[in-house]
């Protein structure tokens, strides 16, 4: 029974090393969050609803002291197919 105990820690053991052995998510942390040189998300240029969303918090966050929104020359996603939302 001993060998068999010794062998179950070693399994054990070599299962804990190689579970601490994971990787870091380096793809999410250098995803860029905004489309280089404008203040539009990435996400805006390839989803209809993100446009609506991103247009729905420049309301809420626009007043005559906030800086303008850099648009550049994101290209903003359309969708045909969709109904119309409301802004």
């Amino acid at each position: 029974m001993t060998k068999m105990n010794a062998l179950a820690s070693t399994c054990l053991l070599l299962g804990l090393l190689t579970a601490c052995g994971g990787g870091s998510n380096d793809y999410a942390a250098n995803t860029p969050q905004y489309v280089p040189g404008t203040d539009v998300p990435v996400a805006a240029t390839t989803s209809a609803a993100a446009v609506v969303s991103f247009a729905k918090d420049q309301q809420t966050k626009t007043s005559d002291t906030t800086d303008p929104v850099v648009l550049g020359n994101a290209m903003l996603a359309v969708d045909d197919t969709e109904d119309p939302a409301p802004v």
